[in-house]
């Protein structure tokens, strides 16, 4: 009962996070330099990114994610376990737009 009510408040949790993202400053066009930051849940757990336009059709993003999963005392088919694994992963891109949503990134 008590890992399913975590499991829904993580659940809960990662969707406020996902639907919490948004541009800081407006959207870059005709060439002008924005900043977007944002924040995301998945698989490698939560994350940010942070978005800087330089041209119209160049931006560098920064992306970071940490994930960490602890389970004590936990016991299945009579062999107790205890784990403990930590996720940390960042990325430096550079994104290239070719025409429209179309591009190619780097990094």
């Amino acid at each position: 009962m008590r890992r399913r009510q975590a499991g829904r408040v993580a659940l809960i949790a990662f969707g406020i996070l996902a639907l919490g993202s948004a541009p800081a400053w407006g959207q870059g066009s005709h060439g002008r330099r924005y900043l977007g930051v944002g924040v995301e849940a998945g698989s490698l757990g939560l994350g940010a990114q942070v978005t800087v336009g330089l041209t119209s059709r160049l931006d560098i993003r920064g992306v970071g994610n940490y994930f960490k999963l602890t389970f004590n005392n936990e016991s299945i088919s009579d062999i107790d376990y205890d784990v403990t694994a930590k996720w940390t992963s960042g990325m430096l891109l550079a994104d290239l737009y070719l025409a429209g949503p179309l591009r190619i990134t780097a990094g």
